[in-house]
């Protein structure tokens, strides 16, 4: 349990720094501050296992609710920009871009150049979209997207509430609560 405790501690780190070092913190904050929480909790914890009686029993009773807190953070940043991205306006398609992850696992952003307010903006969507619906799309062509007015470079390509995102702050709740059943 404790080289859990200090890898997650130290991955989550890392990523933060490398959000910062990389400055690429500016277009995903919800990603600096997941991994900043998850940092900050696990130190907590370790902490807490180092310098506290019975801290391994208080680790069961907290760690619940810092996942719990985690999963709602991440659900209600999705539905958060369900509501926020709320202009709607043609974008032009200009491509894809992939990011790999282990095990031959991808995600896909539709990549739009898009005007608004006299100023052009070339961003990538705020959320992934599958790769079946990103096919579809024809480069060149324009198409409806879904942009946040006070920062217009964070835009949505479809405009829908996920069943992954209401089902993550409903793990999250059931987490919270479980140390109390």
């Amino acid at each position: 349990m404790l080289i859990l405790l200090w890898g997650v501690a130290a991955c989550s780190g890392y990523g933060m720094l490398k959000l910062l070092y990389t400055k690429q913190y500016r277009k995903s904050l919800g990603s600096l501050l997941g991994f900043a929480y998850t940092f900050i909790c696990y130190s907590v914890m370790l902490a807490m296992y180092y310098y506290l009686p019975f801290g391994m029993l208080l680790i069961f009773l907290v760690l619940p609710l810092w996942l719990g807190g985690l999963c709602i953070g991440v659900g209600g940043y999705h539905i958060a920009l369900y509501f926020l991205c709320n202009e709607q306006l043609e974008a032009t398609y200009i491509g894809e871009q992939s990011s790999y992850g282990g095990n031959g696992i991808s995600v896909q952003y539709a990549i739009f150049e898009y005007t608004y307010a006299q100023k052009t903006y070339h961003e990538k969507s705020m959320n992934s979209e599958r790769y079946r619906y990103l096919k579809t799309l024809e480069k060149g062509r324009c198409y409806p997207i879904y942009i946040n007015p006070k920062k217009p470079s964070c835009f949505l390509v479809t405009k829908r509430i996920q069943l992954s995102d209401v089902l993550m702050i409903a793990f999250g709740v059931l987490c919270c609560f479980l140390p109390f059943l």
